[in-house]
């Protein structure tokens, strides 16, 4: 699925907390398409933020070596970050320290493959 610009500012929306560590990168509207993982399909990943920060979260899109990052900060507020794919890494559901609302994980697909 192709993303809009349209659509791209509704996904900025609904993460008030979405930030980008690419002044005037907007997904789709350079050369590469935007990718997303199916709802519930959304790799688990370990995040190293700009600080040194390490958080568990989701990888939400993906357009070349940048992807979405989605993962919830102590005071529970939900965030976002469109970052370089080397400062993450991808964990099985069973190692993250954070999980997704219920409803939000596919848990059979996750438990066929191997995750749980």
């Amino acid at each position: 699925m192709r993303l809009t610009l349209h659509r791209v500012r509704r996904i900025f929306c609904a993460y008030n907390q979405t930030v980008s560590y690419y002044p005037g990168f907007y997904p789709d509207t350079v050369d590469a398409e935007c990718h997303r993982y199916p709802f519930g399909r959304q790799p688990y990943i370990r995040i190293t933020l700009e600080d040194g920060t390490v958080v568990d979260g989701k990888a939400h899109a993906w357009q070349g070596n940048r992807i979405l990052a989605n993962w919830e900060d102590e005071s529970r507020v939900r965030k976002s970050l469109w970052m370089d794919r080397q400062n993450a890494v991808r964990i099985p559901y069973r190692e993250s320290r954070w999980h997704d609302s219920t409803g939000a994980d596919d848990i059979m697909w996750l438990a066929e493959q191997g995750e749980l």
